[in-house]
């Protein structure tokens, strides 16, 4: 959001409005002339490798002792435990500025505000809960130290008890991250939970390709979030969307950003109780990600009202057997589970070179409704095998359920099953080895321009 920041003088409130599907968004400028804390004037020291977890929250509670206003952290690197942002409180570090994570898990004490019997579930570096007018901003940089404590990458070994939250913001309303690098996350890396009105731009967040569980942007309950201009390449999903807190994901725009992933550049699920709607994906490149797009529904709720709007993927480099630019699978966790309901999806411009396909399916009992597919380009080479694969379930451990539909064997570059209402328009799939189309069981079909060429 360019221009946002506001002057260093003067009075009063700045303003930034944004809209948001016909949501009107304010987020609130701290006002000028609130006080600036510099960690070091409590007695933080760059260098010294001594744990300045006091030093630093001492600041933040100085700022939001006197009403709120910024705490500055300067070039250099600081070891620290857990810290808590408080309401009107920015933090901001410095260009050359490092906040690194302390290795010793006694540093990380459990959150009172979350619960469950893992307690690495209840751990973070940075958490802001309760909260208001929140900001993370500056060029400087969060560092996990994951591979050196969390986990091993060459075994895949976990830390019990690890901080699964890097940063935890929990019920905040306004908040801004910018232009901060989050490097090396212990867990999930930048996590939003019934979170009102927030703008991530301009974020970096650099994990390991091999890192387990280190999810760059997690969504639950979130609400009118613009993330915009990120950068994102982690081990496990770059931008997810789950349900779980209570209350849905809506009104999401994800814009102008590279996303690179070991599992889903974007996804959502499995956890789907809540809906998801109202989300525009626009001018993402995705590339060395087994997924681009995925839906996997499990738990029942809605993903509705979703445009994908040019996008381009590239997934080649990836460890996995193949790939799916674009994937939809709408079943059951268990034979328990209730179903969910996937409608009005629409991806337009998408162009993926893959040795993989695309990948839709609903059920007999609940097909996906209003699907359309606009201006897809799909460029196959050298094209993987399809035959004796099993669809993804999205989670280890997640078996086809009794009505299950599994078209994951099929040799076709684009299958689609179980839709109806299902528009494909100014399609064109290229590429050897395979039957460029397969539809099962779709209804209410129109065709508006597709090519097919065996490359």
């Amino acid at each position: 959001m360019t221009g946002v920041e506001g002057k260093e003088g003067g009075e009063g409130m700045g303003r930034v409005l944004l809209c948001l599907f016909g949501m009107l968004v304010v987020w609130a400028v701290p006002a000028v002339g609130q006080p600036m804390c510099l960690v070091t004037d409590h007695g933080a020291v760059a260098g010294d490798e001594r744990l300045d977890t006091g030093a630093v929250q001492a600041a933040i509670d100085a700022c939001a002792g006197r009403g709120g206003g910024t705490v500055w952290v300067p070039a250099g690197t600081f070891d620290t435990g857990t810290l808590r942002l408080r309401s009107r409180v920015r933090l901001h570090l410095d260009a050359g500025a490092v906040l690194r994570g302390s290795t010793n898990l006694a540093d990380y004490p459990l959150l009172p505000e979350l619960a469950g019997d893992n307690p690495g579930r209840r751990r973070a570096l940075l958490a802001a809960c309760d909260a208001e007018d929140v900001a993370l901003i500056g060029t400087g940089m969060l560092d996990g130290r994951g591979p050196d404590f969390a986990y091993d990458l060459e075994t895949g070994e976990e830390t019990e008890g690890r901080p699964m939250f890097w940063t935890l913001f929990q019920d905040v309303e306004r908040l801004t991250v910018r232009d901060v690098t989050l490097r090396d996350a212990t867990g999930w890396t930048l996590n939003l939970q019934r979170v009102e009105d927030a703008t991530i731009d301009g974020v970096r967040i650099l994990n390991d390709p091999r890192s387990r569980n280190t999810d760059g942007i997690g969504l639950r309950g979130a609400r009118n979030v613009r993330i915009a201009n990120v950068h994102i390449d982690t081990g496990d999903d770059a931008i997810v969307f789950k349900a779980g807190s209570g209350r849905p994901v809506e009104h999401v725009t994800v814009t102008n950003s590279v996303l690179s992933s070991d599992d889903a550049a974007i996804k959502f699920g499995t956890r789907t109780e809540e809906a998801m709607r109202h989300v525009l994906i626009q001018n993402v490149a995705i590339r060395d990600s087994r997924y681009g797009v995925a839906v996997f529904m499990k738990d029942g709720g809605t993903v509705e009202d979703v445009r994908v709007e040019n996008v381009s993927f590239s997934g080649e480099a990836t460890r996995h057997r193949t790939e799916y630019p674009l994937y939809l699978d709408l079943d059951r966790r268990d034979e328990a589970s209730p179903l969910g309901v996937v409608r009005r999806f629409t991806v337009r411009g998408l162009d993926a070179a893959t040795r993989g396909n695309v990948l839709i399916a609903g059920r007999a009992d609940a097909p996906i409704e209003d699907l359309t597919l606009d201006g897809v380009t799909l460029r196959i080479a050298d094209p993987v095998p399809l035959g004796g694969l099993r669809k993804p379930g999205g989670k280890r451990g997640l078996d086809p359920t009794p009505g299950s539909v599994d078209l994951a064997p099929v040799e076709a570059h684009l299958t689609l099953g179980h839709i109806d209402g299902l528009t494909l328009r100014d399609v064109t799939i290229t590429g050897p080895g395979r039957r460029p189309l397969h539809l099962e069981a779709v209804t209410n079909v129109r065709f508006e321009g597709i090519t097919l060429s065996d490359g």
